[in-house]
Formats: structure tokens, C-alpha cells, sequence
């Protein structure tokens, strides 16, 4: 606190917390002093008083999981943020943002928000497919087979069944798309005749413009008449 008392038109100072500037006696001006020590306002700055903000884009963010399998409960996944030395930055530095829903096949978008010593945002997103299925039956025709498979119509569009002579799948491939989650059957034309094939099937879901696929069931083999 400064205190200033006028005494018979002569101004005295008194000062009770800091030292009061120099003068210059022959200029009457203050003398500053050096800046590369002190701070700029001429006063000592001590190092420590600085605090070093960290922004967003050097940490690293992680979800517990990309993809999730529906099965008609909500997903939140747990977030993982790590400095560029790899050290945990714990979650009092962030605020967590889930897309509402996160039931249901579609992708979902989580964000965090930072702040004390970090600043800015960092968003990642998780997708939920459908539920796979399983090929039941397959049964051998001239040039053809029929397939049979267990209905999943929970968040389920349609099947996509693939078949090739190759068991790896890395060749000759070709698929099947049926629309109706309710068929359960389809037969594939066409074909060699007395060759065999392995085939597999997944579900889809169409959300907007965009399908979202199961995994592929286990491969059956079958061999044409």
C-alpha cells in the first residue's frame, strides 16, 4: 500500500510493501532497471510465477475401444490422454463430451474439452455394427448352392453372403447382397459345375448413406453338381 500525506505543499511518500522506484536526482525521472533480470514492469519476477499452457494438439487421445457389437445397451467408452513423453494427464485437466445415444448401429463422437494448464479440444469417434449371424445349411445343385441362415433382424438391414474357390478369400470373390432381414435363404447360380466353393455371410445396417457390417461368420465349404 502506498500513502501519500500532503505537508505544507511538500508531498511526502510512505511505503509499507515495496520499495518505491529510484529517482534520477538531476531529471526527477524514474530509473528503470534492467529488464533482462527483472520483469518489465522494473520489478524482480520470480521464474516460478510463469505457468506453462499446453495445447490440445501435442497430447494424445485414445478410446478404450473403436467398434462395438450391438447388443441394445449404451457404449462409453473410457479416454486415455498422454503428453508427448508418454505421462498420463489425469482427467481434472478435461471434460469428456459424449454424442447423445450411443445404442444403436451408427458412429458416435466423443469430445474433451481442456483446461487449467491445457487448452483447446480433441474429438475421436467409435462406431456400434450389427450383430453377426451364421450359415445354417448349404446344399449342392448343378452349377449352384442353396444357403440357409439364422434371422437377425435386431438393427438389421439386410445379409451379404461372399463365396470363392479360394478358402482365403483372396481371390475369385464374389458376393451376394439380400435385402430383407427376415429371409433366411437365397441360391447362388451359376457356377462351376462339381467345384467347390467357401462361403460366409454377415449382416448390414444402412444409417443414411452409410452401411455398417458385422463380421464375417465362419467359412462352410460346398461342392457344386
Amino acid at each position: 500500500m502506498l500513502m501519500l500525506v500532503l505537508l505544507s505543499g511538500t508531498t511526502t511518500a510512505y511505503a509499507d510493501s515495496f520499495d518505491l522506484p529510484e529517482i534520477d536526482p538531476q531529471t526527477g525521472e524514474i530509473v528503470l532497471k534492467n529488464p533482462e533480470s527483472e520483469g518489465d514492469d522494473g520489478f524482480e519476477t520470480d521464474p516460478t510465477d510463469f505457468i506453462e499452457i499446453i495445447d490440445a494438439s501435442e497430447l494424445e487421445f485414445t478410446l478404450a475401444a473403436n467398434s462395438y457389437v450391438y447388443n441394445g445397451k449404451v457404449k462409453t467408452p473410457k479416454v486415455t490422454v498422454k503428453d508427448k513423453s508418454g505421462k498420463t494427464v489425469g482427467n481434472a485437466n478435461y471434460t469428456v463430451s459424449y454424442a447423445k445415444g450411443r445404442k444403436n448401429v451408427g458412429t458416435y463422437k466423443v469430445t474433451l474439452t481442456f483446461k487449467g494448464n491445457y487448452t483447446g479440444k480433441l474429438s475421436k469417434s467409435f462406431k456400434i455394427v450389427p450383430k453377426g449371424t451364421s450359415l445354417s445349411k448349404l446344399t449342392a445343385g448343378k452349377k449352384s448352392f442353396a444357403a440357409v441362415w439364422k434371422k437377425q433382424t435386431a438393427q438389421t438391414t439386410g445379409y451379404q453372403i461372399r463365396y470363392s474357390t479360394d478358402k482365403n478369400f483372396k481371390k475369385a470373390v464374389k458376393t451376394v447382397t439380400v435385402g430383407k432381414s427376415k429371409t433366411v435363404k437365397t441360391t447362388v447360380k451359376k457356377l462351376k459345375k462339381k467345384a467347390k466353393y467357401y462361403v460366409q455371410i454377415r449382416t448390414y445396417k444402412t444409417v443414411g448413406k452409410t452401411k455398417y457390417y458385422s463380421s464375417w461368420s465362419k467359412a462352410k465349404p460346398i461342392k457344386t453338381k
